[in-house]
């Protein structure tokens, strides 16, 4: 004999409790005084359950012994639950599903475009780049080019690191102690991880090797004219090397030029018109 179990689901707090519980385990509200009430709240679900053991029968009853138990022959080992069996079992696990669906949902609408946590945080300003300093990840795409990257043989993010500050400090110029002061003190610092197909990056390898090369001779070529005792030669070669190697360095070894640096947003220039095109406008 199959017998069903209920369930009671409370009118307060929408838990479902078993139909012999008096009161909610959640709320504790009498469960007892909605049971007979007829609200729409309360779920019956039948579950069978196999009837292998038989609850005990009053020893009284049947002329046994006090509190002797008695039970019913247990199936045998090969027993298996009949289709009809899984099938209610089926029916009442569909049932417990639909009762624990919770009553007065709200539907939200989604958030609107605007919505903070799903705007962009790399832009385009007509010819520029804006990034988040902070927040910012550039698209798996090369800069240069717009080449995709896919993984590390088509190419990889490299590590940029560059520096800004305000245009007027270039007037300190006329004392170079005073500007280097200045701009290491007032230079704002930032690293942007910028991607790079596999020819851009091989090329700006070898502008690096050049780079490094050409400091190398610019020391040794110091070093002779000032043994022979030309001075003025060999700070003539210091200060184009210092100036030729910082171009290069800005203009070359670094696929893109900085702008300028304004309330955690930096400008970077020099990027590809077709990737720029793919992002969303400022």
């Amino acid at each position: 004999m199959n017998q069903p179990v209920s369930s009671l689901r409370c009118p307060q707090c929408n838990l479902l409790n078993f139909a012999s519980e008096p009161f909610c385990k959640r709320c504790k509200i009498n469960l007892q005084e909605t049971r007979y009430a007829g609200e729409a709240n309360t779920v019956n679900i039948n579950i069978s359950f196999p009837t292998g053991v038989q609850p005990r029968i009053n020893a009284q009853q049947n002329g046994v012994g006090a509190n002797t138990p008695q039970f019913a022959q247990m199936p045998p080992v090969d027993y298996a639950p009949t289709s009809e069996y899984q099938l209610q079992n089926q029916i009442g696990f569909e049932q417990w599903q639909q009762a624990n669906v919770p009553v007065n949902t709200r539907s939200y609408p989604p958030p609107p475009a605007g919505y903070p946590m799903q705007s962009p945080t790399v832009w385009r300003r007509g010819g520029e780049l804006v990034i988040h300093r902070y927040a910012g990840t550039l698209p798996d795409r090369c800069v240069k080019c717009n080449e995709y990257i896919s993984d590390y043989s088509s190419g990889a993010y490299i590590k940029q690191k560059y520096r800004w500050h305000n245009p007027l400090v270039y007037i300190a110029l006329i004392s170079p102690l005073i500007y280097v002061i200045l701009s290491l003190v007032l230079s704002q610092r930032v690293e942007v991880d910028i991607p790079l197909c596999r020819r851009h990056l091989e090329a700006r390898k070898s502008t690096g090797n050049y780079l490094l090369g050409g400091g190398v001779a610019a020391m040794i070529a110091i070093f002779f004219f000032g043994s022979f005792g030309y001075i003025g030669f060999a700070f003539l070669i210091s200060f184009a090397a210092l100036i030729g190697l910082t171009l290069g360095y800005e203009y070359s070894y670094k696929p893109l030029q900085i702008s300028k640096i304004e309330n955690d947003y930096v400008y970077l220039k020099n990027a590809n018109n077709e990737y720029l095109s793919g992002l969303p406008n400022c």
